[in-house]
């Protein structure tokens, strides 16, 4: 008897997990909808707030600058700074390169 209500038991069991596979098999495709959507809606918010900064940035630059040649000044300074940076990291980058290309050497 204890094993004809252990079998019954099993059955039972078996045909919840059943039931809860389909039930899973129904929500996963509304799951992953979902996440798509929500990757979607991240990528949308990050882009707004880096439009918003720029937008931010560019109201404070006018209100920085009376007149056009105080802002070319400005934008020749950051030029220069932008090109002594780059400068900087292409070095940067080159001996980057030479370390990775002497290790190769090395482990041959």
């Amino acid at each position: 008897k204890q094993w004809y209500q252990r079998r019954v038991r099993v059955a039972q069991v078996g045909e919840q997990i059943k039931t809860a596979q389909e039930a899973l098999n129904q929500v996963i495709p509304q799951f992953e909808e979902q996440k798509e959507l929500e990757q979607s809606c991240n990528s949308q918010l990050r882009m707004n707030e880096q439009r918003r900064t720029e937008l931010y940035a560019k109201k404070g630059r006018n209100l920085e600058f009376t007149d056009q040649k105080k802002r070319d000044e400005w934008i020749r300074s950051e030029l220069k700074t932008y090109g002594s940076n780059l400068s900087d990291k292409e070095e940067q980058l080159k001996t980057v390169e030479k370390e990775v290309s002497d290790t190769k050497e090395k482990i041959e």
